[in-house]
C-alpha cells in the first residue's frame, strides 16, 4: 500500500475564485484518512483530483515516490467507491465485482479467486448470481466496495458511501468498511460530511472549508482542540460568548450592560477581545468544581435524546446548550427555571477576533 502527498495543491474553475487553495496532506500507508467539511468545501473536487478524474491548476500528487497527477486514473492503481453504487444493472453480483478484473484481462482463475475472496470479505455470500435490481441499498454499497477491493488498489478512495442508506444500515456498514480497511492494510481516503461518521471511522480528519485546509488530527484531538470556530462549530456543538479580557479578568456583553465572570485569565492573555467557546458536555448544572465558570442561565426547554437530553438556555442574551445523561434527569426541570451552570475551566477556550484558538484552557 501507499502513503499520499498532496503538495501545494491549486484548483480553479475557470476564472473563478479556488475551489481548493494550497492543499497540503500526507497520508501514510493503511492509514484511514477522512476528508470532512460542509457542501461545497472542495471534499469531493480533492478526491477527484487524487484519483485523476479533473485536472489541477498547480500542485503535485504522490502515491509513494511516483509522481501520478500526470497519470491517467487507469493507470494510477486506484479503487473507487461512489455515494450511488454505480453497478452495472444488467450484470450479477459477480459480474459487477469482476468488472475491473476483466478490463485488466486478468487470468479467469485469479480473477474467480479474487472475486469470491471480495464476496466473502463483504459478506454478500450465496447473492453471486442476483441482479441488483433484487439486492437492497445497502447490498448494493456492497458490491461496489467489492468491485473496488477485487483490484487489489494502492489507494481506496470513497465518496460518501453511506449517505443513500438509512441510519441504522448507516452504522453497520461504517463499522463493516473500518473492519475491512484495517484487515486489508488499506490506505483510504473517505470523504463525508457526516461529523458523528468521520469521528467514528477515522484515524485522522483533515476538515475543510471553503477550500482551505482548517485542521489535520486525529478524531480526539480534533474535537477536543480545535483550531478555530469553524472546526469547533461544523465537528459536534460548541457554546460561544462574546467578552473582553480587562485587567486579568473576563468581562461580558449582558443586555443592561457588561457582566465580570469570575474566571481570572492566564497570565500570557492579552488585553482585548475574544469569543470564549465551551461544549455543551462541559456544562454541569447545580454542582461542581467551585473554580468553575459560573453562570446563571434561564431553561428555555429541554429536548430528549434517550440516552441524553439537550437544555437549551439563555444567558446574557446568548443561548446556551447543556447536554445531561438521562440519569440527570431525574431533577424537576421546567421552562423558566433559573439554573446554576458550572463550566470547567480546562474546558473553556478563547478564539481569537479572526477565528483562530487563542487560548485552550484557562
Amino acid at each position: 500500500m501507499s502513503n499520499i502527498k498532496v503538495l501545494e495543491l491549486n484548483k480553479s474553475y475557470g476564472s473563478s475564485k479556488l475551489v481548493l487553495d494550497n492543499i497540503n496532506i500526507d497520508i501514510s500507508s493503511g492509514e484511514f484518512f477522512t476528508l470532512l467539511g460542509p457542501s461545497g468545501c472542495g471534499k469531493t473536487t480533492l478526491l477527484k483530483v487524487i484519483s485523476g478524474f479533473l485536472p489541477h491548476n498547480s500542485g503535485e500528487v504522490f502515491f509513494g515516490t511516483e509522481r501520478v497527477d500526470k497519470l491517467p486514473p487507469h493507470r494510477r492503481g486506484i479503487g473507487m467507491v461512489f455515494q450511488d453504487y454505480a453497478i452495472f444493472p444488467h450484470l450479477t453480483v459477480r459480474q459487477n465485482i469482476a468488472f475491473g478484473l476483466k478490463v485488466r484481462k486478468m487470468a479467469a482463475a485469479e480473477s474467480a479467486r479474487r472475486v469470491a475472496d471480495a464476496i466473502r470479505l463483504v459478506r454478500l455470500d450465496g447473492l453471486e448470481d442476483r441482479m441488483p435490481s433484487s439486492l437492497s441499498g445497502g447490498q448494493q454499497q456492497r458490491v461496489g466496495i467489492a468491485r473496488a477491493l477485487a483490484i487489489q488498489p494502492r489507494l481506496l478512495l470513497m465518496d460518501e458511501p453511506l449517505s443513500n442508506l438509512d441510519a441504522k444500515l448507516r452504522v453497520e456498514m461504517r463499522d463493516d468498511i473500518r473492519k475491512i480497511q484495517r484487515d486489508q492494510g488499506l490506505t483510504t481516503i473517505y470523504v463525508t460530511h457526516d461529523q458523528e461518521e468521520a469521528l467514528a471511522i477515522s484515524d485522522r480528519i483533515c476538515v475543510l472549508s471553503a477550500g482551505k485546509v482548517q485542521q489535520i488530527d486525529r478524531p480526539d484531538r480534533i474535537y477536543r482542540h480545535p483550531a478555530n470556530m469553524f472546526v469547533a462549530s461544523f465537528l459536534g456543538s460548541m457554546n460561544f460568548l462574546a467578552v473582553r479580557a480587562e485587567r486579568g479578568r473576563l468581562v461580558a456583553d449582558a443586555g443592561n450592560g457588561t457582566i465580570e465572570l469570575n474566571v481570572p485569565v492566564v497570565a500570557d492573555v492579552a488585553e482585548g477581545a475574544y469569543t470564549l467557546g465551551f461544549r455543551p458536555e462541559a456544562v454541569d448544572v447545580g454542582g461542581g468544581d467551585p473554580d468553575s465558570l459560573r453562570i446563571e442561565a434561564k431553561l428555555q426547554y429541554i429536548t430528549y435524546l434517550g440516552r441524553e437530553a439537550i437544555l437549551t438556555l439563555a444567558a446574557h442574551g446568548v443561548s446556551i446548550s447543556a447536554n445531561l445523561r438521562d440519569r440527570d434527569i431525574g431533577h424537576a426541570y421546567k421552562e423558566g427555571d433559573m439554573l446554576p451552570l458550572r463550566i470547567r475551566r480546562e474546558q473553556l477556550k478563547l478564539f481569537a477576533p479572526d477565528g483562530v484558538l487563542a487560548h485552550d484552557g484557562l
